[in-house]
């Protein structure tokens, strides 16, 4: 028994039917996949806002471009609040080494507004500490410069990947479960009687 005998003669009603079902499937998948994008396009702007508060945060410190105390304590407000917003964006390792940048910045800002200014102390001492925090300054800036420049990029860079949205409708994939869909609906077009 064939499945036409099974279920009567198709009528075109039944058709229109059929093709607006199928094009209700097909909106409804689009959507799904935009609405996949849509979270997607979100995750990355909230990881790009982590990424480029620390590399800001980095470049305007340590090559000294704030002008004021204020503008560097913005700067680094701004990097915690990102920063925190990191612990639910990467995983636990890459949080934990912003952790350690937001650190070594808070660290290299006390050392170098310490420089500035002046103890109680014998000028003797004073020589000797400013000496010492200045080498300390220079290195803690070295490694800054690098984590801005080549670790950092490198840490978030799987996170910070984009596949091209504009090429899912043209996937293979895509393309071959049309053809099937319309293949289908013409058999049956062929075959229903008329």
């Amino acid at each position: 028994m064939t499945l036409l005998c099974w279920i009567g003669p198709i009528k075109p009603e039944g058709l229109v039917a059929a093709a607006i079902g199928g094009a209700t499937l097909y909106i409804a998948w689009k959507q799904k996949e935009i609405a996949k994008e849509k979270v997607n396009s979100d995750l990355f702007d909230r990881r790009y806002k982590v990424y480029e508060a620390h590399v800001k945060a980095i470049i305007k410190i340590v090559h000294q471009q704030v002008d004021t105390e204020e503008d560097e304590d913005s700067l680094y407000d701004d990097m915690i609040y990102f920063g925190e917003q990191a612990r639910f964006l990467f995983n636990a390792e890459v949080y934990a080494h912003l952790v350690e940048v937001r650190n070594n910045i808070n660290q290299y800002v006390s050392w170098r507004r310490s420089l500035v200014l002046e103890g109680p102390r014998t000028a003797d001492a004073r020589i000797f500490d400013r000496m010492t925090i200045r080498e300390r300054l220079t290195k803690l800036g070295d490694s800054l410069i690098e984590e801005q420049s080549s670790i950092i990029p490198n840490t978030l860079e799987p996170y910070l990947r984009v596949k091209d949205f504009r090429r899912i409708s043209k996937d293979a994939s895509g393309r071959s479960r049309r053809k099937s869909l319309i293949n289908t609906l013409r058999n049956v077009l062929k075959k229903s009687p008329k």
